[in-house]
């Protein structure tokens, strides 16, 4: 932030000097908007991600974990999704999402709740199966 220690910030002065967005320079836009820290996000969800394979790979109700398909039903967008896996009996598709808890870009419920309303479709289900 370009703000002298002590005394009041004007707005001027909170907004990031690291990225080109002119954002205020809050914990929730350095730790998930700015793209200063772009990379680092990318390698917190990727050690995240690596950690629930390698788990879900343990188990022994897991047959297959396939890490960012591409799901292609037709006349439907293409999705990526990070992992989908297959049990005996059941198919998750999952992808994972690291944001902030200070409610950027909605609740965790909403959040969460987007990504179910963006794959729970009988069509990425279908292609996912293949």
């Amino acid at each position: 932030i370009n703000a002298e220690y002590g005394g009041r910030a004007t707005l001027d002065q909170m907004r990031c000097d690291k990225c080109a967005g002119g954002r205020v320079a809050t914990l929730g836009h350095i730790s998930q908007t700015c793209s200063k820290t772009h990379g680092l996000r990318v390698k917190r969800h990727d050690t995240v991600v690596g950690q629930i394979r390698k788990s879900l790979k343990k188990s022994s109700d897991v047959v297959e974990v396939l890490t960012e398909p591409i799901l292609r039903p037709p006349n439907m967008a293409c999705l990526k999704p990070d992992l989908v896996v297959k049990t005996k009996t059941k198919l998750y598709i999952v992808d994972v999402q690291i944001v902030s808890d200070a409610g950027i870009d909605g609740s965790l419920e909403e959040l969460q709740a987007r990504k179910i309303d963006k794959y729970d479709r009988p069509e990425y289900i279908a292609a996912a199966r293949e």
